[in-house]
């Protein structure tokens, strides 16, 4: 071991594995899946605007485990991004049961019903997962979706359009 260990990323030993030996995350399979809410942090985008950040642990019999990554935009120059986000936030704090909320860390430990997603990502085209919804937990931990020799990608992930209601709290 190195005595003068400082905290550095290098390693004493050089130490790799064999690209045959790696194996890429293989995604979830498009469905609704109970999970408890994680993390939900409130960040700066990079634009000037805000977004909150929320952080899903999938439980029970299918993906258990498995961590999916939702984006919520709260302020954003492109007013219709915004309403999307004040939609999608709204139904959020409706699933967790919570009425009003000042911090983000009221809706920690809730437990929903996220339904889950597969799309191209546009920074490398790699699949990967998002949440498209989310809805009260039902008590019951059995995951409804295709069976995974059977799931394919969405071939039109924007089809999915969240709810109208125009009496957005604000």
């Amino acid at each position: 071991m190195n005595d003068n260990f400082n905290n550095e990323s290098t390693l004493d030993l050089p130490f790799t594995v064999k690209e045959s030996e790696l194996k890429g995350i293989e995604l979830i399979v498009a469905g609704k899946y109970p999970a408890e809410i994680i993390e939900c942090t409130c960040n700066k985008a990079k634009s000037g605007g805000q977004y909150i950040l929320v952080r899903y642990k999938i439980f029970g019999d299918y993906e258990k485990g498995r961590i999916v990554t939702q984006f919520i935009n709260i302020v954003n120059e492109n007013k219709d991004a915004e309403a999307i986000g004040h939609r999608a936030l709204k139904e959020l704090m409706q699933a967790a049961n919570v009425a009003e909320m000042a911090r983000t860390n009221a809706l920690l430990t809730k437990l929903v019903m996220v339904v889950v997603g597969q799309k191209q990502d546009k920074r490398d085209g790699a699949m990967v997962n998002f949440v498209k919804s989310v809805s009260a937990y039902t008590g019951n931990s059995v995951a409804s979706f295709a069976p995974r020799s059977n799931a394919i990608p969405m071939a039109n992930p924007n089809s999915f359009k969240q709810p109208d209601d125009e009496s957005l709290p604000f």
